[in-house]
This record gives C-alpha cells, sequence and structure tokens, in this order.
C-alpha cells in the first residue's frame, strides 16, 4: 500500500462510507420511516427539519432567512463536504439572489474547459477536443461558502443539532416526528438532504437509482502540465480496464498552483467496487495522466454519486428529498452542487407555495424537486460509459465521435448540452451526429442495452418532448389559469412551468 493511499484512508472515513454502502445496496431498511394516524407532541418544535448540513445547509439558511423556523440535524459537524465543487458562473448569481454568502466563495475562475476522451484511431488521427467555454469554469470554495452560511444560518436563529445521527421518522397526515440518537423533533415539513445513502429514499424506493458513479480523488498542489486557466471536464487517458470500467478523469484548478483531481466510473448498482479500490487506482494511475512528482495531496476527496435514477412517481406526505437524495441531477456533468444551487430557488418557490397552502400530501411532495425530463434522457447516455467486455475502445470510440460531430453543430445547442439545457430536438440532433461520424453504434447499443431498453432509449425523445410540451403550457397559460385552481392544482401547474423556465434560464 502505497503512502499516499495510507494517507487518504487513515481517517477511516473512506472505509465507513464503503461499509455503509455496502449496507444500505444489500437490503433496502423497512424502519427508516413509518406511516402513522396522529403524533403526540413532544420534543422540539420547528417549523421544518432538515436532515444533512452539506448542501442542506444551502436550503435551511435560505429559508431562515426568508422566516420559516428551520433545525438542521447533521451526524457529523454541519458544513464540512468530502467533495470540492466546480460551478458556472450564472449559478453563483444564485447565491447573491437568496441572500446567501457570495463573497470570497470563488477559489478559482478560469476561461474555458474541454472534454476528450483518447481513442486510438486505427488511422492514426488524434482524438478530438470539445472546448465548451462558460460550462463549469468556476471552482468553488466549499470551506469558504459552507462556514459563511452555517455561521448566517446561526445568526438569522436556525438552531443546529450536530453530531446526531438519524434514526427514524414518523410521518402523519398533520406533521411529523424525526428521531435521533439524541432527541425527537417536530415538524410540519421534513427536507430529506442525507444525500445518495438516504435511508429514508431507500426503504421508500427500495433501489432509488440503478447506476452509480464512485469518484476519489484529491486537492493537490504542483501537478505538472496543468494550465491554471482551463478545466479538464471529461478526459480518458485510456481504454477499458478489463474489469468492465473506464476510468475517467476531472480536474480544475483551485488556488496557489492547488487542482482538484477526481477519477470515476459508471456502473450498475452492485457493479461498482469499492472507494478504497479506486483510491489504489487513483494514486497507481496520476502519475500517468498529470506528473506528480512534486505532488503535495492536501485533502481525499470521494463520494457516490447517483447516475440514471430510475423514474419516481411515489414520495411521502411532509417529506421532500433534495441534493443527491432527490437524484434528479445530471449525472455527467452538474452533479451535486450545480444542480442543487442552479435549481434552488424553484425548489424554494414550491416548498414556500406548499406550506402556505399546507398542500403536503404525498401526491403534493411528489411534485417537488429539481426534475428536468430532458435530464431523463441524458441519463441513458451514462449505459455507454461502461465498455463492452470485448472492445476496450467502445466508450472512448462512441464518445470521441460525439466531439467530433459536438464540434461540428452549433456551439449554443452544445453549450445548452453541457449546461442541462437541452431539448429533445437538440438530444436526438446530437445523437444523429454521432450516427453519422460511427454508425456502428447502433450494434453497441444492441449489445450495451438488449433490445428492449434500445427500444426505451429510441423513444425516450418522445416520451421527454410530450412532458416539455406540457412543461411550456403550464408556463404559458399559468397567468390565465393560477385563480380558478385548487391549491393542489396550482402547485401541479407551477412545478410544471417552473420545470420549463429551468430548462430555458440563461
Amino acid at each position: 500500500m502505497s503512502e499516499h493511499l495510507i494517507w487518504a484512508l487513515e481517517s477511516g472515513a473512506v472505509k465507513r462510507l464503503d461499509e455503509r454502502w455496502k449496507s444500505l445496496t444489500a437490503s433496502a431498511p423497512t424502519d427508516a420511516f413509518q406511516l402513522v394516524s396522529s403524533l403526540q407532541a413532544q420534543g422540539l418544535e420547528s417549523e421544518i427539519v432538515v436532515l444533512g448540513g452539506g448542501l442542506g445547509l444551502l436550503a435551511a439558511t435560505a429559508l431562515q432567512a426568508r422566516g420559516h423556523q428551520v433545525t438542521l440535524i447533521d451526524r457529523a459537524s454541519v458544513g464540512e463536504t468530502h467533495r470540492e465543487w466546480n460551478s458556472s458562473q450564472n449559478e453563483l448569481e444564485v447565491l447573491k439572489q437568496l441572500g446567501l454568502p457570495h463573497s470570497n466563495v470563488v477559489a478559482k475562475t478560469y476561461r474555458t474547459g474541454y472534454v476528450e476522451f483518447n481513442y486510438q484511431d486505427p488511422s492514426g488521427e488524434k482524438p478530438a477536443r470539445g472546448w465548451i467555454p462558460g460550462v463549469l469554469d468556476v471552482a468553488i470554495s466549499s470551506t469558504g461558502l459552507l462556514s459563511q452560511s452555517r455561521a448566517q444560518f446561526l445568526a438569522l436563529g436556525g438552531t443546529l443539532r450536530e453530531g446526531e445521527s438519524f434514526k427514524h421518522l414518523e410521518v402523519s397526515a398533520l406533521e411529523t416526528r424525526v428521531t435521533t440518537d439524541g432527541g425527537t423533533y417536530h415538524a410540519k415539513l421534513v427536507l430529506d438532504a442525507m444525500g445518495v445513502l438516504s435511508p429514508i429514499q431507500f426503504q421508500l424506493h427500495r433501489q432509488p437509482f440503478d447506476w452509480v458513479c464512485p469518484t476519489v480523488g484529491s486537492v493537490v498542489k504542483h501537478l505538472e502540465g496543468v494550465d491554471e486557466n482551463i478545466g479538464e471536464v471529461l478526459v480518458t487517458d485510456r481504454g477499458g480496464d478489463g474489469l468492465g470500467r473506464q476510468l475517467i478523469w476531472e480536474l480544475f484548478p483551485l488556488e496557489d498552483d492547488a487542482s482538484a483531481v477526481y477519477l470515476f466510473h459508471y456502473a450498475p448498482l452492485g457493479q461498482e467496487g469499492t472507494l478504497e479500490q479506486l483510491f489504489a487506482d487513483y494514486f497507481k494511475l496520476l502519475p500517468e495522466y498529470h506528473n506528480d512528482a512534486r505532488a503535495e495531496h492536501i485533502k481525499p476527496v470521494f463520494g457516490y454519486i447517483p447516475s440514471r435514477h430510475k423514474r419516481r412517481h411515489s414520495s411521502l406526505p411532509r417529506v421532500v428529498a433534495l441534493g443527491d437524495a432527490g437524484a434528479w441531477n445530471n449525472p455527467l456533468t452538474f452533479t451535486g452542487f450545480g444542480s442543487n444551487l442552479r435549481n434552488l430557488p424553484r425548489v424554494l418557490e414550491l416548498l414556500e407555495f406548499a406550506l402556505k397552502f399546507d398542500t403536503l400530501k404525498a401526491s403534493d411532495t411528489v411534485q417537488i424537486g429539481a426534475r428536468q425530463s430532458n435530464l431523463e434522457l441524458l441519463s441513458w447516455l451514462t449505459r455507454f460509459m461502461r465498455p463492452l467486455k470485448h472492445d476496450p475502445q467502445s466508450v472512448n470510440r462512441i464518445f470521441n465521435a460525439f466531439v467530433k460531430s459536438s464540434n461540428r453543430t452549433d456551439p449554443a445547442r452544445v453549450k445548452r448540452f453541457y449546461k442541462d439545457q437541452s431539448s429533445s430536438l437538440d438530444f436526438v440532433a446530437l445523437m444523429y451526429g454521432v450516427m453519422v461520424e460511427h454508425p456502428s453504434i447502433w450494434r453497441h447499443g444492441l449489445e450495451q442495452l438488449g433490445m428492449g431498453e434500445l427500444v426505451a432509449f429510441l423513444s425516450a425523445p418522445v416520451v421527454s418532448m410530450a412532458r416539455e410540451a406540457k412543461s411550456w403550457a403550464a408556463d404559458t397559460f399559468w397567468e390565465t389559469v393560477k385563480d380558478r385552481l385548487t391549491p393542489t392544482q396550482a402547485l401541479a401547474w407551477k412545478a410544471s412551468a417552473l420545470e420549463w423556465q429551468a430548462m430555458r434560464s440563461k
């Protein structure tokens, strides 16, 4: 075991996360929540309880600033994260819009970024490089943002409960009761921001997603060959590794000659391996990606990111899932932070509407979230991120074809794709470009997906187009019909209208 690997694992956090992951995915809990007819008031009374103090801290602070009484509970120290984040300039405007900390939260701004898949073309042609300016071009100081948000939350009168592990949730038609190993908390509404390992979501859906993206890396100084003005968004330097994995790199520059570097892959649930093994691969392969002879590793970063999410048609009364617990983000680009921040204004608008009119039945709360129908299309692409057993270059071949065809198409369409704003027609046009560049993709698709799922993939744009039309109509006619709707109808209509606006925001 290398000294760097020992360093990454010494705190035990990686092992604990691997163990929790294995336990939850092997057998969904049956005691995370319970629906009851009524609850007897006891414990702390709040309007809202937020479970999870990572990205949940931003929502909690924004709600407290709007006059709601919020209790925030986290099993560790609120405001800590095992990841570094990057975003885009327009996402940062949301912080200012919501009155959240926005000064001294940018670690680095860079000029552009690129994607490149290292396909070894028999003709000797070099892999195509796709430049994507204006996408993921800002590195966030996660420590700075979260520490300022924590201070603001407390200054606004929010209640903080740190070092308390979630045990059980009881939900009645009128209220909720959260039990931790440190107390009991009553609230009108619970926001589940416990991340990808939320026991509530695992009990509710048994398997909230069917693919996952294990991710490891480090904040590291003095790597060679890093351009401080360029982000490396999706990059491969080799083919499949013989274990069914296509390892992919991401790098974004930070301040003081530091970089956040990630190594990840996409896998069906049950075939993802462990973060500990992926860390061993990371330190072994990093010198071939960027020379690390002078490297100084500052902080390990790691996690499991949900990918290719199952469609959700169920929820709980008075419970709303946020962030990775909600699993609505695009697993290819805007994972976690970008998706949560970009969609936070519409989630807050829907939450406040639901609280005002007490429209918090399960059929209501399922409407509240960051869902975008176009992301259901993009999530299909993760299936093509896993190499065929007999063809280790299959992922690089397909996505190199995607980059080549993208370089010949309208730059605005490509930018919409990477910013989660592509329409169904955009998706069809981009996939058609890949087909022209790489005609045998259909054979690959049949082998990778099977006939049933290939048909579902081909029909997905039609389904998405119908949902887009519904969202467009809701947005277009909202002002005309809003006064004629019941609160329940209005919430559903508003959610659909805001979904359209999210897909079309600049």
